[in-house]
This record gives structure tokens, C-alpha cells and sequence, in this order.
């Protein structure tokens, strides 16, 4: 009998994997009724061909109700800070994570820190480096126009963080991508 499951799935964050797990999952015949980051909603007559198929890609389920939530939040953080323009206030970020979520700031926070070795914060600071860095690295955006949207105060503010993070200064950072940029090309 065809059912309808919903699996959530760890670390399942990137647009191609949404693409390439439901192509393997059509593939072999069920139907994907719903897929997007961390979670997918499949017909199936059994459980066990479409949890062989995650993990025989490389995914990892997620069973745990409070393992689901810690990554419904990250993959709300990431949402925010990778895949929008995020050129709103903290107030309305927190909002956001608070919306989507249905849980408050310090709910979130609590489950976050519980889970994880990090804190909430401190996970969400780091997520903004990365952005930061793939700002830097595209060369688009000026450093006073990475501090906007980034929702920093101020470069120096910005800068500050991100010496603090990585360890380097953005000049340092962007010489070391060039040069290792460079290195692989000669390969």
C-alpha cells in the first residue's frame, strides 16, 4: 500500500542535493511529492527502499524529534544568511528564525546549545563569515557594502569579527584564496 513519508535528512543543504536525491528517488520509481532543505515528502509502499536510498547517497536521517529542530534551525540560519539578501535589521532576523521556526529565541538557543558544540549565536556568526568570504571572493561588493549587508555597523566592526574567526585580515584571506587559486591551476 502506497504511503505517504516524510524523512528528515542531516546537513541536506545545497541546491544540488535537492536536485540529485530527487532525481535517484524518481528514478527508482517514488514519487516525491516535496523535497527542500533538510526534509523530504515521499509515496512509497515501503520505508526501507527510500532510507536505503538516502543513505546510499551519502545522507543521514534524522529520527530524533529534537535533532530534527536543532536542524530545522541551521538550515533557517543558513537560509537567512546564504540565500537572502539579508539586508534586514537583527530584530527582524531574529523575527524570522522565530516565524519559521515557531519557537522563541531563547527556546531555539537552549535546544541549540543542548545538541550542539556551539551556541546559536556563535553558529549564526559563522555562517556570516562564510558569506562574508564568498562576498570577498567575487569581488563585487565593497568592503562598507559586504558591512551593510552583512548587517555589520561598520567595516571596522566587521573586521574585527572576522580577524577574530578566521585568524586573518581580509587582505590576508583574499592573497591566501589567490594563491591557492593559483596553485591548483598549475596542477
Amino acid at each position: 500500500m502506497t504511503k505517504e513519508y516524510t524523512y528528515y535528512i542531516q546537513n541536506f543543504s545545497h541546491p544540488c542535493c535537492l536536485k540529485w536525491l530527487k532525481h535517484v528517488l524518481e528514478k527508482s520509481g517514488i514519487q516525491v511529492l516535496a523535497i527542500d532543505f533538510g526534509k523530504v515528502v515521499v509515496l512509497s509502499e515501503s520505508t526501507e527502499e527510500v532510507e536505503k536510498i538516502i543513505k546510499n547517497e551519502g545522507f543521514a536521517l534524522i529520527i530524533d524529534k529534537n535533532l530534527q529542530k536543532v536542524e530545522a534551525i541551521k538550515l533557517a540560519v543558513f537560509e537567512l544568511v546564504q540565500l537572502q539578501s539579508n539586508q534586514n535589521s537583527i530584530i527582524q532576523k531574529s523575527e524570522y528564525l522565530i516565524e519559521k521556526l515557531g519557537m522563541s529565541h531563547i527556546q531555539m538557543s537552549k535546544l541549540f546549545s543542548k545538541y550542539e558544540p556551539i551556541t546559536l549565536e556563535k553558529f549564526i556568526i559563522k555562517q556570516k563569515i562564510e558569506k562574508i568570504k564568498q562576498l570577498i571572493i567575487s569581488d563585487e561588493l565593497t568592503l562598507s557594502e559586504i558591512a551593510y549587508r552583512m548587517d555589520y555597523s561598520s567595516v571596522q566592526h566587521l573586521s574585527m569579527q572576522f580577524k577574530k574567526e578566521t585568524g586573518e585580515t581580509f587582505s590576508e584571506f583574499k592573497a591566501q584564496f589567490s594563491k591557492n587559486v593559483d596553485e591548483n591551476e598549475m596542477v
